[in-house]
């Protein structure tokens, strides 16, 4: 029986013109690529402050959904907690995530063709 991994090798080995069949070689150039990438040295470009008032401003309304989520968990396990504050607590989770559309990044999608269909 063949599972699904070693039927897409067969097939990416059959497209590129070579025997279908996979003989194991002993070398091992092909496992160690020159640039290999370093976990510990960290690409400046993905880590970095905001810096614009969108950023800030998204970055508040992510605290303010954890917050008001945390808050909800907890008085959810409250006995006597009053309704009107379980009521005020959802309130402010449901503008944290409406908050969100206003705020958002890039509307671009690059992982989208030109019909709206995912690559």
């Amino acid at each position: 029986m063949m599972d699904e991994r070693a039927l897409q090798e067969r097939s990416r080995r059959l497209e590129a013109g070579q025997n279908a069949e996979w003989k194991p070689t002993g070398r091992t150039d092909d496992l160690v690529q020159k640039d290999s990438v370093d976990p510990n040295n960290r690409n400046p470009r993905l880590l970095k402050a905001p810096s614009g008032v969108r950023q800030w401003l998204r970055i508040l309304v992510w605290a303010l959904i954890i917050c008001s989520g945390l808050a909800f968990l907890v008085c959810m396990w409250l006995p006597h907690v009053p309704i009107w504050a379980t009521i005020a607590i959802a309130a402010v989770f449901c503008l944290g995530v409406l908050g969100l559309f206003l705020v958002g990044g890039n509307r671009d999608n690059p992982r989208l063709d030109s019909y709206g269909t995912a690559l």
